[in-house]
């Protein structure tokens, strides 16, 4: 009796395990290869008389992607999840409030008790002619 215990105990725990590792690679996967298309979809490049600016991101578009992408790709893995995001000014110590060049986006996830996620992002419109 006490072996078939320690077995279902130790069956329990071994697919906790497994299926936390997998549900844990599948959300890096989805948070790491977020579609760049978004990024390039909310770039702003051009002011209302058709001339060319300095490029910046479209705040009101870049939350709908976001929102949009993770609700799609991520909710078939994991439920519990946050995904933070704010813009971020050449200097770090300041917050950008428009026309900004630069966003970081934040998951945190609960995969189970034993595995939570949380990674960080910095996505910047840089000039193809600086380094």
């Amino acid at each position: 009796m006490t072996n078939c215990l320690f077995y279902s105990l130790f069956f329990a725990l071994f697919l906790n395990l497994s299926v936390g590792s997998l549900k844990l690679s599948q959300v890096h996967r989805t948070f790491m290869s977020i579609y760049k298309g978004m990024f390039e979809a909310c770039t702003v490049s051009v002011d209302n008389q058709g001339e060319p600016i300095k490029p910046y991101y479209n705040q009101v578009e870049m939350r709908f992607y976001i929102d949009s992408y993770f609700k799609k790709n991520l909710t078939k893995y994991v439920k519990d999840y946050t995904v933070t995001f704010g813009y971020v000014a050449d200097n770090p110590k300041i917050v950008c409030k428009k026309e900004c060049r630069r966003i970081k986006i934040t998951l945190k996830a609960n995969i189970n008790f034993l595995y939570k996620y949380n990674k960080t992002q910095l996505f910047t419109i840089a000039d193809g002619d600086e380094l």
